[in-house]
């Protein structure tokens, strides 16, 4: 536990302060073969008091370097790939993520309190920041900078942790796996629908959603029902979503896209060139239907590391990924920003915006 501390810790650019993360082992939950993990992430409750609050998730992910005797259940179902079995583990660009979003979310509620506190507060441009005329002396600053972060990542991560955290606006999140970065927000307050393969939801996601479920709340634990998750008035739900055969008309997904508000996240996706011509497409297919509802602001932010330096028969690169959403005519790749953390790989952040309809 200690080396996985450690990990994060320097994945995390200096926030580690805003998450914890522990090996742990429970016969009763743990599957053979399978790790189990405990993540702690700092937030603020939604009231008048600005006390820091503890939210605790566990992941299960597939143990690669176990020695017990193993047999994946998955590896004949149709859907089941190389790809499919990635669902299983825990990729970088969620650890390095997390801990920003448990940030920009106990901004977001300090300027919700502080600007229930008094109707005279405004923003302050000049220093940053919200000041009431309360004479309370409430000042609650936002972050400018985050450690290991240029302010260009920050900005897009800060757009993507409001459009959340103070818009109240669902995520549909593609390529969930474990659904790590989806229960991490939905433990800091966020509404998710997590998507990924069947086999995948099965095995990995949805295991991982029913665990944490909030059993006060919910009479189910099915994962496919809207489940709340932690203390801060989030939920998650999943959703089988594969991209080679989408599946537009699942009751989840078109009250998702009808709706007229979200976006969609993927986080660490796009790496194999069999995937990304049917991502590139499912991405497009359900921004344009967003469109088609009058989303007000339809857009997919994708955040993903670059594992590779050129393109081969088997795996693919961002820039790659990102050309093909050019070449498709329908979609704008409005920003590409890298963030390049110290003894870490690389990430890079990008927002796809579906052009207007003729």
């Amino acid at each position: 536990s200690n080396e996985l501390c450690a990990r994060v810790k320097m994945d995390a650019n200096g926030l580690s302060r805003c998450m914890k993360v522990v090996s742990v082992c429970d016969s009763d939950v743990q599957d053979i073969g399978y790790e189990l993990i405990l993540v702690e992430l700092m937030g603020i409750m939604n009231d008048r008091t600005d006390v820091m609050h503890q939210t605790q998730f566990l992941i299960q992910r597939r143990d690669f370097q176990s020695q017990d005797a193993f047999q994946d259940e998955y590896f004949f179902d149709e859907d089941y790939s190389l790809a499919a079995s990635t669902g299983f583990a825990v990729w970088d660009c969620s650890w390095a993520i997390l801990p920003i979003f448990s940030q920009l979310q106990c901004t977001h509620k300090r300027s919700e309190r502080c600007l229930l506190s008094s109707s005279d507060n405004k923003y302050d441009k000049y220093t940053n920041s919200f000041k009431g005329d309360d004479n309370s002396g409430t000042v609650v600053r936002q972050p400018s900078q985050i450690e290991g972060l240029n302010n260009d990542v920050l900005e897009k991560l800060r757009e993507i942790g409001e459009r959340i955290f103070e818009r109240n606006e669902c995520v549909l999140e593609l390529g969930a796996g474990t659904g790590l970065t989806a229960l991490g927000i939905g433990a800091l307050g966020g509404k998710v629908i997590a998507s990924d393969v069947p086999s995948v939801v099965d095995g990995s996601l949805g295991r991982n959603i029913r665990m944490n479920a909030n059993k006060r709340e919910v009479e189910s634990t099915d994962s496919h029902e809207l489940v709340k998750i932690g203390c801060h008035g989030g939920f998650i739900q999943s959703v089988a979503l594969d991209w080679r055969n989408p599946d537009w008309s699942s009751k989840v997904i078109q009250d998702f896209i009808s709706q007229g508000s979200g976006f969609l996240l993927a986080v660490e996706t796009i790496w194999l060139q069999e995937l990304l011509d049917p991502f590139v497409r499912t991405v497009s297919d359900a921004l344009y239907q967003m469109q088609i509802f009058k989303a007000s602001d339809p857009c997919a932010f994708l955040i993903f590391s670059q594992r590779a330096s050129n393109c081969s028969a088997l795996f693919t690169t961002p820039d790659a990924a990102l050309h093909r959403f050019d070449s498709l005519g329908n979609c704008n790749v409005n920003i590409v920003l890298t963030h390049r953390p110290p003894n870490a790989l690389p990430w890079q952040i990008a927002k796809v915006t579906p052009k207007p309809i003729p």
